[in-house]
Order: structure tokens, then C-alpha cells, then sequence
């Protein structure tokens, strides 16, 4: 069983952070492998004793010294462990209209470091260009972006879903919300007070936005439209405004 140590007593890197398998952690030992010990050993040139904090991906943090490394593995040592105090009590799941060129690249980054649990790409009636995003590149744009905002988890990226398999998903959240920019009597703000639901859905059009059949759609199963304010946002920007939003309001 690992103990816990006096963190007066040890200096931890803040801005080194490493996810691992579960199965990579063994007693007071943690093996890792992959990418991450060309950064460790080339990059940030650590070396025997210096320390660094790995998360297991279940909201477990272990604070490491390193003892070895060659090529291919870095053995670390743990030296304390505690519970990832950076996940939000909500667990949002954002349904994004595809967006054209790397506007997604942008869009999973700023919303892991915000605070969403899942980013699902969804095919609309106004997506201009219809494609499957490169999971591999966005999981690695979600790693990192997980690395360095202190997440516990790894925030994951779906398969593109149509629109009526995204309504289907979201309706079975707590709360869920469809941002439309012809609504102007529900704010988002009004329609979150008050409530500290543990999971939220929310549905981001493309660059055309939803058509009104979306909206109707979506709210015959349950989920409300609402403003987000005066200004009509970028489909790249309203995704993190207004998980953002729900978060200050659960959180605040």
C-alpha cells in the first residue's frame, strides 16, 4: 500500500505530468513507456531523484521520483498518492457540429482544459464538409491538453454520430442544451440556476448553424434551446463558452 508523505518535504514539477495505464502501476513502482520517456529523459532531462506526478487516467495522482530510465522505459518510484482534485462534479458531454479545416483540433483542446469529460463530433444538416476526423491526432491534442491543465481523466473524442443518434445520446443527461442563436427569451444562466446536475449534454452546430427542423427536433426530445447573449459566436468558440458557463455555475 503506497503511504502518503509530508508534501512540505517534496518538490513536485507541476508542469511535468504523465498519464499511464492502470496495469503500468505496480506496488510502489510505475513503469513508463511510449513517447513520454523521450520527453522525460531529452526534453525536460530529468534525472535519478528528480520528481514529476503521474495520473493512472481514474483520477489518481502519484507523486514519482525517477530511479532509471534507458531507451525504451523510465522506472519511477512512488513517493505519494492522492485523489486528482482538477475533475468537475459534472461530467459534460459535448456534441460538436463538424467544423471545416482544424477548427476541431482547437475545440478539443480548449474544452478538455475546460473541463469537459467527452467530445463527440456530430454530422448536421449545415456541415460543409463531411469526413471522419483523425481520432489518433485529436486523442493526442486531448492528452496533452489533459497534461497540461492537471485533468485526472483523459477526456475522450468519439466517432462522428448523425444528429439524431447525438439527440438520442444527449436527452439522456441530466440537463441538456441546444445554444441557437434565433432564441432570446432562455438564457443559459436562467436555465442553469439553481441546479447542480452530475451530467450535462450540450449540442454546438457547424459553421451554419442548425436549422429550425434541428431545433424543433431536439427540443420535442427534451432538450432546450437558450442564448448564450446579444453576439452570435463562431461554432469554435461557443462549444468552450458555454461548457465554460455550466461549469462556472456548478462550480462557482
Amino acid at each position: 500500500m503506497v503511504g502518503h508523505t509530508d508534501g512540505s518535504k517534496v518538490k513536485g514539477n507541476n508542469m511535468a505530468r504523465f498519464f499511464v495505464p492502470e496495469k503500468a502501476i505496480s506496488g510502489n513502482t510505475i513503469l513508463i513507456e511510449g513517447e513520454d520517456v523521450s520527453h522525460i529523459t531529452k526534453v525536460l532531462r530529468l534525472r535519478e531523484g528528480d520528481t514529476f506526478t503521474v495520473c493512472d487516467g481514474m483520477r489518481h495522482d502519484y507523486l514519482c521520483s525517477l530511479e532509471a530510465a534507458d531507451k525504451k522505459t523510465v522506472t519511477a518510484k512512488i513517493l505519494e498518492e492522492q485523489e486528482n482534485t482538477a475533475e468537475p462534479p459534472c461530467f459534460i458531454t459535448l456534441y460538436q457540429g463538424l467544423p471545416k479545416a482544424s477548427k476541431l483540433d482547437y475545440i478539443v483542446q480548449k474544452c478538455v482544459e475546460i473541463g469537459v469529460s467527452r467530445i463527440v463530433p456530430m454530422l448536421t444538416d449545415r456541415v460543409v464538409k463531411e469526413g471522419n476526423p483523425k481520432r489518433e491526432r485529436l486523442a493526442k491534442i486531448a492528452l496533452e491538453a489533459a497534461k497540461q491543465s492537471g485533468r485526472g481523466i483523459v477526456p475522450d473524442v468519439g466517432t462522428p454520430v448523425s444528429f439524431a443518434e447525438a439527440v438520442e445520446g444527449a436527452k439522456r443527461a441530466e440537463l441538456s442544451f441546444i445554444p441557437y442563436e434565433c432564441e432570446t427569451k432562455r438564457s443559459l444562466k436562467a436555465a442553469m440556476r439553481d441546479k447542480k446536475p452530475e451530467t450535462v449534454s450540450v449540442l454546438i452546430g457547424p459553421e451554419g448553424g442548425f436549422t429550425e427542423d434541428e431545433i424543433n427536433r431536439a427540443s420535442a426530445a427534451g432538450i432546450v434551446s437558450v442564448t448564450l447573449g446579444r453576439r452570435i459566436l463562431r461554432t469554435e468558440t461557443a462549444g468552450p463558452v458555454t461548457c465554460g458557463n455550466i461549469l462556472y455555475e456548478i462550480e462557482g
